[in-house]
């Protein structure tokens, strides 16, 4: 009998340890080239913190203010931690009242929602440097129980522990609504979206993320490097976009390619027909002067990220 674990530390960690375990409930393979973690080493350059599951910008705060009310909760674990999820799930209940429609996580779900807002967003927290706590979400509720026990303790064992309890939000944190779990919007105020910006500009101050939110820049394009200010991006970012360029378009063809490979062995004609004809298109298009010049070290190089492992 085989098993997986993890030291429950790191949040990052945490999300990749049960991506993995996700893997064996699919059906299908969804990274059959092994492109994943390139993909992911990338996109933590450009976007870290972010990622597809993320639409909306004011739960960055909603997490944290909510978790800062609970944290002056002196009850159990078990109590802290039911609270928690309740108090998310009426947050969702919340927005429906406030009139949003998109992007609320548990909108439909209600109390059957299974991956709650805190765990989508708490790693972006820690990268932008909202959250201040290294721990995970886990490790956060057993330092909180310490610190209830702390309270209990004599005057001076109590100042002793709240030097030795860490911080867990950055203290210019805006001021929660007061009315937040009975009615809340998407829409941020100035000084939240200022905020955000400077936590940005402060922990992750070379991040292409970080230069678009500065300079409030926003374009409709389909892909990152048919961006109208492509020149603008810093040297760094620009690099790597078009280092990504080649990639995707190099490995379209390899993903067409194994298909094809996939399709022979089924001997359907159909999608061999289907396939051939796909590939021919793919080379056509393809900048072969850019592939013969692009350096795969240069590429490791710039991909190369401490998160993932390649």
């Amino acid at each position: 009998m085989s098993s997986l674990a993890w030291i429950d530390f790191d949040e990052a960690e945490r999300q990749r340890a049960q991506r993995i375990m996700a893997l064996f409930q699919e059906r299908e393979t969804r990274d059959e080239l092994g492109l994943g973690a390139i993909r992911d080493s990338i996109a933590d350059h450009l976007f870290p913190g972010t990622s597809t599951i993320q639409t909306r910008l004011r739960y960055m705060l909603f997490i944290p203010w909510l978790y800062r009310a609970l944290e002056k909760r002196e009850v159990p674990e078990a109590q802290l931690r039911t609270e928690a999820r309740d108090t998310e799930i009426r947050l969702a209940d919340a927005l429906k009242a406030g009139g949003e429609s998109n992007g609320i996580i548990g909108r439909d779900a209600g109390p059957r929602l299974q991956r709650l807002p805190s765990s989508v967003y708490w790693a972006g927290l820690g990268a932008w440097g909202i959250r201040v706590f290294p721990g995970s979400l886990d490790s956060l509720f057993v330092a909180l129980r310490g610190r209830g026990r702390s309270r209990g303790a004599s005057s001076g064992e109590d100042a002793l522990a709240d030097t030795q309890t860490p911080a867990v939000w950055n203290p210019a944190l805006p001021q929660m609504p007061g009315d937040l779990l009975e009615s809340a919007v998407f829409r941020l105020t100035t000084d939240e979206a200022q905020f955000l910006i400077d936590r940005l500009i402060a922990s992750q101050p070379t991040a292409l993320l970080t230069m678009l939110a500065r300079e409030g820049i926003d374009a409709d394009c389909d892909y990152i490097w048919t961006h109208p200010h492509l020149s603008a991006f810093p040297s760094a970012a620009r690099r790597l976009v078009q280092h990504g360029e080649v990639f995707s378009h190099v490995m379209h063809g390899a993903a067409l390619l194994y298909n094809l490979a996939l399709s022979e062995l089924r001997q359907r004609d159909d999608w061999i027909e289907d396939y051939r004809a796909r590939l021919e298109a793919w080379r056509d298009e393809l900048d072969t002067g850019a592939v013969r010049a692009w350096s795969l070290d240069d590429f490791w190089n710039v991909v190369e990220h401490p998160a993932h492992a390649v």
